[in-house]
Protein backbone atom coordinates (compact mmCIF):
# COMPACT_ATOMS: atom_id res chain seq x y z
CA UNK A 1 0.00 0.00 0.00
CA UNK A 2 1.10 3.62 -0.92
CA UNK A 3 1.18 5.79 1.92
CA UNK A 4 1.03 9.55 1.73
CA UNK A 5 0.29 10.47 4.93
CA UNK A 6 4.06 11.84 5.83
CA UNK A 7 2.96 14.86 3.35
CA UNK A 8 -0.49 14.80 3.93
CA UNK A 9 -1.58 15.13 7.22
CA UNK A 10 -2.85 17.51 9.66
CA UNK A 11 -0.98 18.78 11.94
CA UNK A 12 -3.49 18.12 15.02
CA UNK A 13 -3.29 15.79 17.49
CA UNK A 14 -5.20 12.90 16.30
CA UNK A 15 -4.41 9.84 18.01
CA UNK A 16 -7.26 9.49 19.83
CA UNK A 17 -9.77 11.27 17.57
CA UNK A 18 -12.15 9.52 15.86
CA UNK A 19 -12.49 9.55 12.17
CA UNK A 20 -14.27 8.88 9.20
CA UNK A 21 -13.16 6.79 5.71
CA UNK A 22 -14.41 7.53 2.61
CA UNK A 23 -13.33 5.91 -0.38
CA UNK A 24 -12.87 7.51 -3.63
CA UNK A 25 -11.12 7.10 -7.01
CA UNK A 26 -9.28 9.78 -8.38
CA UNK A 27 -8.58 9.69 -12.22
CA UNK A 28 -4.83 9.33 -12.80
CA UNK A 29 -4.81 12.66 -15.18
CA UNK A 30 -5.68 14.71 -12.13
CA UNK A 31 -3.96 13.26 -9.01
CA UNK A 32 -1.41 15.95 -8.89
CA UNK A 33 -4.28 18.56 -8.75
CA UNK A 34 -6.51 15.97 -6.17
CA UNK A 35 -3.23 16.34 -3.81
CA UNK A 36 -2.86 20.15 -3.73
CA UNK A 37 -6.52 20.04 -3.21
CA UNK A 38 -6.79 17.81 -0.33
CA UNK A 39 -3.41 19.31 0.99
CA UNK A 40 -5.55 22.79 0.96
CA UNK A 41 -8.50 21.54 2.71
CA UNK A 42 -6.41 19.36 5.25
CA UNK A 43 -5.02 22.93 6.49
CA UNK A 44 -8.00 24.98 6.15
CA UNK A 45 -9.93 27.07 8.94
CA UNK A 46 -13.08 27.27 7.74
CA UNK A 47 -15.50 26.05 10.90
CA UNK A 48 -18.62 24.89 8.46
CA UNK A 49 -16.48 22.86 6.12
CA UNK A 50 -15.67 19.41 7.26
CA UNK A 51 -12.43 18.84 8.29
CA UNK A 52 -9.68 16.51 6.32
CA UNK A 53 -7.00 14.72 8.66
CA UNK A 54 -5.33 12.62 5.85
CA UNK A 55 -5.41 10.43 2.51
CA UNK A 56 -4.21 7.28 1.98
CA UNK A 57 -3.56 5.37 -1.15
CA UNK A 58 -4.36 2.37 -1.28
CA UNK A 59 -4.05 1.15 -4.82
CA UNK A 60 -3.64 2.08 -8.44
CA UNK A 61 -4.69 0.89 -11.92
CA UNK A 62 -3.81 2.18 -14.94
CA UNK A 63 -6.12 5.15 -15.54
CA UNK A 64 -6.57 5.46 -11.36
CA UNK A 65 -6.02 5.86 -8.19
CA UNK A 66 -7.77 4.51 -5.38
CA UNK A 67 -7.71 7.01 -2.29
CA UNK A 68 -9.09 6.37 1.53
CA UNK A 69 -9.68 10.13 2.72
CA UNK A 70 -9.55 10.56 6.72
CA UNK A 71 -12.42 12.80 7.99
CA UNK A 72 -13.05 14.37 11.54
CA UNK A 73 -16.21 12.55 12.81
CA UNK A 74 -19.44 14.57 13.34
CA UNK A 75 -21.01 12.60 16.15
CA UNK A 76 -24.56 13.99 15.68
CA UNK A 77 -25.44 12.70 12.25
CA UNK A 78 -26.84 14.50 9.11
CA UNK A 79 -28.10 18.21 9.19
CA UNK A 80 -31.71 17.13 8.12
CA UNK A 81 -31.74 14.81 10.94
CA UNK A 82 -31.34 18.17 13.22
CA UNK A 83 -33.35 20.38 11.82
CA UNK A 84 -36.06 18.19 11.85
CA UNK A 85 -35.46 17.94 15.81
CA UNK A 86 -35.50 21.56 15.77
CA UNK A 87 -38.04 23.54 18.51
CA UNK A 88 -37.73 26.66 17.95
CA UNK A 89 -37.04 29.10 14.58
CA UNK A 90 -33.82 30.57 15.64
CA UNK A 91 -32.47 27.11 16.20
CA UNK A 92 -33.59 26.45 12.59
CA UNK A 93 -31.78 29.45 11.21
CA UNK A 94 -29.23 28.90 12.54
CA UNK A 95 -28.47 25.80 11.64
CA UNK A 96 -29.41 26.93 7.80
CA UNK A 97 -27.08 30.08 8.15
CA UNK A 98 -24.00 27.57 9.04
CA UNK A 99 -24.68 24.96 6.27
CA UNK A 100 -24.96 27.95 4.29
CA UNK A 101 -21.91 29.65 5.58
CA UNK A 102 -19.70 26.31 4.66
CA UNK A 103 -21.30 26.38 0.94
CA UNK A 104 -20.25 30.03 0.80
CA UNK A 105 -16.61 29.36 2.26
CA UNK A 106 -16.13 26.31 -0.91
CA UNK A 107 -17.30 28.40 -3.36
CA UNK A 108 -14.58 31.56 -1.90
CA UNK A 109 -11.92 28.61 -2.02
CA UNK A 110 -12.55 28.28 -5.67
CA UNK A 111 -14.71 24.88 -5.15
CA UNK A 112 -17.73 24.01 -6.82
CA UNK A 113 -20.33 21.35 -4.23
CA UNK A 114 -22.00 19.89 -7.36
CA UNK A 115 -24.06 17.60 -4.96
CA UNK A 116 -25.89 19.82 -2.41
CA UNK A 117 -28.45 18.33 -0.12
CA UNK A 118 -29.42 18.78 3.62
CA UNK A 119 -28.02 14.94 3.83
CA UNK A 120 -24.33 16.05 2.70
CA UNK A 121 -23.89 18.15 5.48
CA UNK A 122 -23.23 16.55 9.38
CA UNK A 123 -23.24 18.16 12.87
CA UNK A 124 -20.42 17.77 15.23
CA UNK A 125 -21.00 19.86 19.04
CA UNK A 126 -17.68 21.71 19.87
CA UNK A 127 -18.08 23.85 23.12
CA UNK A 128 -21.60 23.06 23.72
CA UNK A 129 -22.99 24.42 20.42
CA UNK A 130 -23.55 22.86 17.18
CA UNK A 131 -21.56 22.83 14.51
CA UNK A 132 -22.60 22.50 10.69
CA UNK A 133 -20.39 20.68 8.74
CA UNK A 134 -20.44 20.69 4.58
CA UNK A 135 -19.36 17.53 3.05
CA UNK A 136 -19.23 15.15 0.37
CA UNK A 137 -18.39 17.32 -2.12
CA UNK A 138 -15.62 17.49 -5.06
CA UNK A 139 -12.08 17.88 -3.91
CA UNK A 140 -11.28 19.34 -7.53
CA UNK A 141 -12.65 23.11 -8.78
CA UNK A 142 -12.12 21.56 -12.48
CA UNK A 143 -13.21 18.03 -12.29
CA UNK A 144 -13.85 15.25 -15.34
CA UNK A 145 -16.16 13.58 -13.19
CA UNK A 146 -19.46 12.60 -15.21
CA UNK A 147 -22.72 14.25 -13.94
CA UNK A 148 -23.29 13.35 -10.18
CA UNK A 149 -25.75 15.73 -8.60
CA UNK A 150 -28.75 13.66 -7.08
CA UNK A 151 -31.11 13.78 -10.36
CA UNK A 152 -34.10 15.69 -8.16
CA UNK A 153 -31.24 18.16 -7.53
CA UNK A 154 -29.98 18.88 -10.66
CA UNK A 155 -29.85 22.38 -11.73
CA UNK A 156 -31.71 21.85 -15.40
CA UNK A 157 -28.64 23.82 -17.59
CA UNK A 158 -26.50 21.06 -15.98
CA UNK A 159 -28.81 18.62 -17.46
CA UNK A 160 -28.17 20.34 -20.81
CA UNK A 161 -24.41 19.77 -20.59
CA UNK A 162 -23.33 22.97 -18.62
CA UNK A 163 -20.55 23.39 -16.65
CA UNK A 164 -21.16 22.81 -12.98
CA UNK A 165 -21.21 26.56 -11.33
CA UNK A 166 -21.84 28.35 -8.05
CA UNK A 167 -25.78 29.53 -10.01
CA UNK A 168 -26.18 25.41 -10.09
CA UNK A 169 -25.28 24.91 -6.38
CA UNK A 170 -27.89 27.59 -5.55
CA UNK A 171 -30.32 25.63 -7.51
CA UNK A 172 -29.43 22.86 -5.56
CA UNK A 173 -29.73 24.64 -2.72
CA UNK A 174 -33.42 25.96 -3.35
CA UNK A 175 -34.56 21.91 -4.16
CA UNK A 176 -33.02 21.19 -0.19
CA UNK A 177 -35.10 24.02 0.83
CA UNK A 178 -38.15 23.13 -0.50
CA UNK A 179 -37.91 19.49 0.38
CA UNK A 180 -37.02 20.33 3.75
CA UNK A 181 -40.46 22.37 4.34
CA UNK A 182 -42.63 20.54 2.34
CA UNK A 183 -42.02 16.83 3.01
CA UNK A 184 -41.63 16.57 -1.60
CA UNK A 185 -39.06 17.31 -4.13
CA UNK A 186 -40.27 20.15 -6.65
CA UNK A 187 -40.09 18.78 -9.72
CA UNK A 188 -40.55 14.90 -9.28
CA UNK A 189 -38.48 11.70 -7.85
CA UNK A 190 -37.60 8.35 -8.85
CA UNK A 191 -39.25 6.80 -6.32
CA UNK A 192 -42.59 7.60 -8.08
CA UNK A 193 -40.90 6.23 -11.44
CA UNK A 194 -40.01 9.91 -12.89
CA UNK A 195 -36.71 9.59 -14.58
CA UNK A 196 -34.30 12.57 -14.89
CA UNK A 197 -35.69 13.50 -18.46
CA UNK A 198 -39.10 13.96 -16.09
CA UNK A 199 -37.38 16.00 -13.48
CA UNK A 200 -35.83 18.22 -16.26
CA UNK A 201 -39.31 18.46 -18.42
CA UNK A 202 -40.91 19.09 -15.07
CA UNK A 203 -38.74 22.36 -14.07
CA UNK A 204 -40.78 24.34 -16.64
CA UNK A 205 -43.27 24.88 -14.12
CA UNK A 206 -43.64 28.19 -12.94
CA UNK A 207 -45.28 27.11 -9.12
CA UNK A 208 -44.52 23.15 -8.05
CA UNK A 209 -47.23 21.99 -6.53
CA UNK A 210 -45.94 22.24 -2.69
CA UNK A 211 -44.63 25.82 -2.99
CA UNK A 212 -47.65 27.33 -0.69
CA UNK A 213 -46.88 24.66 2.06
CA UNK A 214 -43.26 26.81 2.69
CA UNK A 215 -42.84 29.80 5.32
CA UNK A 216 -42.80 33.32 3.46
CA UNK A 217 -39.74 33.53 4.05
CA UNK A 218 -38.43 30.20 2.26
CA UNK A 219 -40.96 30.76 -0.63
CA UNK A 220 -38.54 33.99 -1.68
CA UNK A 221 -35.39 32.29 -1.15
CA UNK A 222 -36.66 29.14 -3.29
CA UNK A 223 -38.29 30.94 -6.04
CA UNK A 224 -35.39 33.21 -6.64
CA UNK A 225 -33.00 29.81 -6.27
CA UNK A 226 -35.62 27.54 -8.46
CA UNK A 227 -35.37 30.06 -11.43
CA UNK A 228 -34.39 28.02 -15.31
CA UNK A 229 -32.16 31.19 -15.91
CA UNK A 230 -29.16 30.74 -14.24
CA UNK A 231 -28.47 34.60 -14.61
CA UNK A 232 -31.43 35.47 -12.77
CA UNK A 233 -30.72 33.10 -9.45
CA UNK A 234 -28.75 34.81 -6.28
CA UNK A 235 -25.20 35.57 -7.23
CA UNK A 236 -23.67 34.78 -4.80
CA UNK A 237 -24.92 32.69 -1.51
CA UNK A 238 -24.07 35.14 0.49
CA UNK A 239 -27.31 37.14 -0.73
CA UNK A 240 -29.28 34.33 0.50
CA UNK A 241 -27.32 34.52 3.82
CA UNK A 242 -28.54 38.61 3.86
CA UNK A 243 -32.54 37.24 3.87
CA UNK A 244 -31.54 35.26 6.88
CA UNK A 245 -29.75 37.79 8.53
CA UNK A 246 -33.34 40.01 8.62
CA UNK A 247 -35.16 37.68 10.44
Amino acid sequence: MINIKRFLSGSKNTAKAKLYPKQVIIPKSQFGEYIESMSQFIQHDQENIIQFIKVDVNGFKESSYTCCEWMEYCESGTLIEQLKKAKTQDKLINLLWQFLNGIQSLHEMGYIHRDIKLTNALVTTKDGAEVVKVSDFVLLPHHDYEVMTTPEFLAPEVMQDSDYSVQSDIWSLGVSFYELFSAEYPFGNRLDGYTPRDIKKNTLELVPSGFNKLPQLMQKIVKQCLNKDPAQRPGSVLQIMDVFKKV
